[in-house]
């Protein structure tokens, strides 16, 4: 009679210590799986960290290039602005100095011109 009174018992407790080293295992399972997605996961992050440290670094360098075409470019247009401004300054000083000369030759042949007639009115006699 013990026995069979014992049996059920010893079945429920053989049952839940099957269910229990079920569950055990399985969240060992888990456990393993959830280690490896993990250090997946920390590989997958360490390996974007270098990718974008890699692309920061090569965009400075871009930009850098960038910036000293845009200097070069910024020193030509400059260069060729004051040649072309000395260019129009040097002609300007030549046109105002022609025109001064120009100017000098006319006033001269009216200085000499007046200066012919008034000679030309003074009687011959009356020179000292």
């Amino acid at each position: 009679m013990r026995a069979a009174f014992f049996e059920p018992i010893r079945q429920i407790k053989a049952a839940r210590e099957d269910k229990i080293k079920a569950d055990t295992d399985a969240a060992h399972q888990l456990k393993a799986s959830a280690q490896s997605v993990s250090e997946t996961y920390q590989a997958s992050l360490t390996e974007a960290r270098k990718q974008a440290q890699k692309l920061i670094i090569e965009r400075r360098q871009q930009a850098k290039v960038h910036a000293g075409e845009t200097i070069a470019v910024a020193k030509q247009t400059f260069a060729s602005t004051l040649d072309e401004a000395m260019k129009s300054l040097a002609q300007s000083r030549e046109e105002a100095y022609q025109s001064l000369q120009s100017d000098r030759d006319q006033l001269t042949q009216l200085v000499v011109s007046k200066i012919t007639q008034a000679s030309d009115k003074i009687p011959a006699g009356s020179h000292s």
